[in-house]
């Protein structure tokens, strides 16, 4: 893992150039924080690192500190860094993305495989629906499904244009 100190930030990019601030990003993720404060730095890295698509050697660089950091979180807490991992995992394996720098990428799969461990574990929780199919996405996401992925990241669009009745299982008769 690169160390956040490192002056090799500097020669990584991110979607606006160098990415030296990103860093200061992960420190302002794992320090204590308002909903308000914790929310404009996810706009900020998915803006710097996952842009539209788009990821960079900053962002494979990123992944296993959003590793460290998910770990220090719990349940809830922990859904938005699946969310970053996942996603980012699949804009990487788009056939235009920025190829992993050799000398992360051994560290980026293993980050990969640790967060689907920790995200199947998480999966036992109470999950509102909305975040149960983006979790489900990115769980499909990192285990290689990038079209059942998309489709379920893609589901509330897709919901709007049919009529979906939902149905208790339990309660079905003949």
């Amino acid at each position: 893992m690169i160390p956040l100190d490192s002056p090799k930030w500097k020669d990584l990019k991110q979607a606006y150039g160098s990415a030296e601030n990103i860093p200061a990003l992960l420190r302002a993720l794992s320090a204590p924080g308002s909903a308000v404060e914790q929310k404009k730095v996810w706009h900020e890295i998915w803006s710097c690192l996952c842009h539209q698509t788009d990821v960079y050697d900053g962002t494979y660089a990123a992944i296993p500190h959003f590793l460290a950091i998910l770990k220090t979180k719990e349940g809830r807490e922990r859904a938005a860094f699946y969310h970053f991992i996942g996603y980012s995992f699949m804009c990487a394996n788009m056939p235009d993305a920025v190829t992993f720098p050799i000398e992360l990428a051994h560290e980026v799969k293993q980050s990969v495989t640790e967060t689907l461990s920790l995200l199947l574990a998480d999966l036992k929780l109470e999950w509102p629906n909305n975040e149960l199919r983006m979790l489900t996405s990115m769980l499909l996401a990192l285990k290689g499904d990038f079209a059942g992925s998309s489709l379920l990241l893609n589901w509330e669009s897709l919901e709007k244009d049919c009529i979906v009745e939902a149905v208790d299982p339990f309660e079905m008769t003949r």
